[in-house]
């Protein structure tokens, strides 16, 4: 199949080419681009490391021509792949824009919310698998896959009506809270989209429990680290586990600009705000 000069090296080499043509076939039948890429140019470089010198020019040989044609297939192969996957990624990106258009607000229920994360999560790894294939991965792939996740239009979910004691603590701390049209509590589809693909294991027991800031109360302390903010603090069943939201105030209402789950009264931040809580003139200092 190659033409090969004389010389251990350049055997070798052919052979090398040949076996690894085999395999790029093999894969290549079998759908695993992948795997038929890398052993498609290991053909390659095999083979040119036996391809004859004449009068300073390369001459190719057969084999070098079949394993370059078998590289054209699987060009146009990923390049059919590639398409499919960007057109699904479009498809899910327009649906999520046309489904929860920027600035709208839909009711809060668990639902409503579990029904966005699901198609927010499909979203994301259609996006994880395209970077990935692209030869991304750790921290470079999460930073590609925020990005287009920030593209997307933030809608809100209504997540109920604060009670006017929380309203008016909040104001202690933060005046803007004393002057607010409404007191609809809100979580926006950017701030979910964000905690979920960072901590999804916190979402679903972080939203019912946000859910239940808004119909049960929760305390309300000063925000060390921002003095436009407040921290929403909820209790679970057992005590001493906390849900922190951050919140600050909009024009008609309080809207979540982060939240956590499992935080400990023993969190320095926690401690931090109640300290300031005692010295209240001195927040945003």
């Amino acid at each position: 199949m190659f033409e090969i000069l004389p010389g251990t090296g350049e055997v070798l080499s052919a052979k090398d080419a040949y076996d690894a043509f085999l395999a790029a076939h093999a894969a290549f039948e079998n759908d695993d681009l992948a795997q038929a890429f890398l052993k498609g140019g290991e053909g390659i470089l095999a083979t040119l490391g036996a391809i004859p010198v004449v009068g300073g020019t390369v001459r190719l040989g057969k084999g070098t021509v079949k394993v370059a044609g078998l590289l054209f297939k699987l060009f146009q192969r990923a390049g059919e792949a590639a398409g499919t996957a960007n057109r699904a990624i479009r498809r899910l990106a327009a649906n999520l824009r046309k489904d929860f258009p920027a600035g709208s607000v839909r009711q809060g229920t668990p639902s409503n919310m579990d029904q966005y994360l699901v198609r927010s999560r499909n979203y994301q790894q259609a996006l994880s698998s395209e970077f990935r294939a692209r030869g991304f991965d750790g921290a470079a792939l999460r930073s590609e896959v925020e990005k287009n996740l920030d593209r997307l239009p933030i809608a809100s979910f209504n997540l109920g009506n604060l009670p006017q004691q929380m309203i008016e603590e909040a104001a202690k701390f933060v005046p803007a809270f004393g002057q607010l049209n409404g007191r609809q509590f809100r979580v926006t589809t950017k701030i979910l989209t964000k905690v979920d693909h960072t901590r999804p294991n916190q979402t679903q027991a972080a939203l019912s429990r946000l859910v239940r800031i808004a119909g049960e109360g929760a305390e309300v302390l000063p925000n060390p680290r921002h003095g436009d903010r407040v921290l929403l603090l909820y209790r679970g069943s057992d005590g001493r586990l906390l849900t922190v939201a951050e919140v600050a105030p909009t024009n008609d209402g309080v809207e979540v600009v982060t939240y956590f789950t499992s935080i400990k009264e023993s969190d320095r931040l926690i401690q931090d705000a109640r300290a300031l809580a005692t010295n209240p003139q001195s927040h945003g200092n």
